[in-house]
């Protein structure tokens, strides 16, 4: 047993010191074992199912195997390691735990806790995707033991199916969400530690069992065999190894926030190196055992394993599963066992933000625990409706429309797209344009003694009511909305949000922008649209990079 009730100080407090923990009882692991199979839960997620049988099968079976056990290894001994002990000396999350050790280094705690932040926001964020794609599952799991899904015939209707889910799945998110809600708010022994000794050991035995019955199948012979071809040629490959690293951190949890948590409510006497390695093992075998089971599935069908991501998940496998022999129970043990993975790796990318609001704002563990379930469903709910990406990930360049009658060179080499008569750069440009034609202006001065006039000049000119400012702006804002208009014909959207450089000009684009929008589309398409300017302004479209980034990284374009 490693349960450790004590209510004294972090192993780093000194005796007599301010901590936040000091006079209270934190919760804790009622069992080693309790804490290893959470741990294991927390590790093992989509990238074991949906990403590590696709990189051992485009990389060539054991030639990936070699570097990923390699940096496995490296990793278990020395990040697993550090981040729970780091935990365990603590006894807090990533803020304070960063926090004290820029006291004990620096003599102030404020660096460290700014920088224990970003692992909490960026779990939070992780966790609202996940639950996102642990709604999906659920909505899956469900089709499985009602046989709707083994009724679907062929990949169309597979991709079919997955599009309406992904485009529309509240009733099912909601569901993932309230279960992982209840779980954590009995606390870790009660809550997490029980969930994960239930969940965690069935979706070994149900993948175990998927596994052993393809053993059986014709054809799954091919499948194991290329599990384990070694290329040596490959092994000089230096992709091969970037991306066995990636596989290995990622999956390992090595972001100083999940197990350095998890190690938050570890007892004084706890074998650490020991708990990390099994972690490491299990959470290993969990990826072989996924590409034991996807890739003969795969040779069983005679397909190849060309995909990775939601893709494979949602569409590819469900269509070969269902082909095979028993398909209909093996897709239900298939998705229940993918259900167990999503909870217990959703549990713990909830654990560090509802133990960081418990640490910072003294609340109550439910209260903590409804404020991160609440931003969960919230803005989860906004980011189940996807972005539609085209076939290559390029879709949506409107500044791109070769709407444009001039000579202008765009910045992607073609002329007359619309980003050159309606953007920051185009504001410059016409401005500038007009200078040289002696037009007056605040700016005539600067530019007649040929100092640089940049766009912050032109804005803030504008600001001043600068009467050719804004002329430049209401020429920029009627061809914008002419451009729109053209939009609002072909799609008929609720809402446009306008962002980026030209938000900054507020009414001086926007009355402009309308009046195009009014004169050139149709009443009655246009009587519902609304026209906002995005409150971001210039970041948004670093905002909706860093959302592209996080997307990507999840799998879900």
């Amino acid at each position: 047993m490693i349960k450790d009730t004590e209510s004294g100080p972090p192993l780093w407090a000194s005796k007599g010191r301010d901590s936040m923990l000091q006079g209270t009882k934190r919760d804790s692991w009622g069992s080693k074992w309790g804490f290893i199979l959470a741990c294991i839960g927390s590790a093992v997620g989509m990238g074991n199912i949906w990403l590590f049988p696709a990189r051992v099968s485009a990389y060539g079976g054991a030639t990936f195997l070699i570097p990923y056990l390699i940096f496995v290894v490296i990793i278990g001994s020395t990040g697993v390691i550090g981040e729970m002990s780091f935990g365990r000396a603590t006894r807090s999350g990533p803020v304070h735990a960063f926090g004290e050790a820029t006291r004990m280094r620096f003599g102030s705690d404020k660096p460290g806790k700014l920088l224990g932040l970003i692992p909490v926001l960026g779990s939070l964020a992780l966790a609202i995707g996940y639950s996102v794609v642990t709604g999906w599952i659920f909505k899956y799991t469900f089709q499985s033991f009602t046989g709707s899904l083994s009724q679907m015939q062929g990949v169309a209707a597979f991709d079919a199916n997955f599009g309406a889910t992904a485009g529309g799945n509240v009733f099912w998110q909601l569901v993932g969400m309230a279960v992982t809600v209840v779980i954590m708010a009995f606390g870790i022994g009660r809550g997490i530690e029980k969930a994960n000794k239930v969940m965690t050991p069935l979706f070994y035995l149900l993948f175990i069992g998927l596994a052993v019955y393809l053993v059986t199948l014709p054809g799954a012979a091919e499948g194991y065999r290329y599990i384990f071809v070694l290329k040596p040629e490959g092994l000089l490959d230096p992709m091969v190894w970037v991306f066995a690293l990636g596989q290995a951190f990622f999956s390992l949890s090595i972001a100083g926030n999940g197990t350095l948590i998890y190690g938050s409510y570890l007892g004084r006497d706890s074998d650490v190196p020991a708990d990390a390695k099994m972690v490491a093992l299990f959470d290993t075998l969990a990826a072989m055992l996924a590409a034991l089971v996807i890739i003969p599935a795969m040779a069983v069908a005679g397909e190849q394993l060309n995909n990775s991501g939601p893709g494979l998940m949602f569409i590819f496998l469900p269509n070969v599963i269902s082909r095979l022999p028993g398909g209909p129970i093996l897709l239900v043990v298939f998705f229940l066992a993918v259900l167990f993975a999503a909870l217990t790796s959703l549990v713990n990318l909830f654990e560090a933000p509802t133990a960081t609001l418990q640490e910072l704002f003294h609340l109550k563990r439910p209260a903590a625990v409804a404020v991160t379930g609440a931003l969960g469903v919230g803005v989860g709910l906004v980011i189940d409706r996807k972005l539609f990406y085209g076939r290559s990930g390029f879709s949506g360049e409107f500044g791109h429309f070769p709407l444009l009658d001039n000579e202008v060179i765009c910045r992607c080499g073609k002329r007359g797209c619309l980003e050159t008569g309606a953007s920051g750069s185009a504001v410059h440009r016409i401005f500038m344009e007009k200078l040289a034609q002696k037009r007056v202006s605040m700016l005539s001065d600067k530019y007649n003694r040929g100092e640089q006039i940049l766009l912050e000049d032109i804005l803030e000119a504008l600001g001043q009511e600068d009467v050719l400012a804004i002329e430049v702006m209401e020429t920029v804002g009627h061809t914008l909305g002419k451009a729109m208009a053209g939009l609002i014909n072909l799609f008929n959207p609720d809402l446009i949000v306008l962002g980026g450089t030209l938000a900054v000009a507020k009414d001086y684009i926007m009355l402009p922008l309308k009046s195009a929008i009014n004169k050139y589309s149709l009443q009655l398409v246009n009587k519902d649209t609304t026209i906002k300017l995005s409150k971001l302004g210039e970041k948004a479209g670093a905002v909706g990079a860093c959302m592209l980034s996080r997307s990507k990284m999840l799998g879900l374009m």
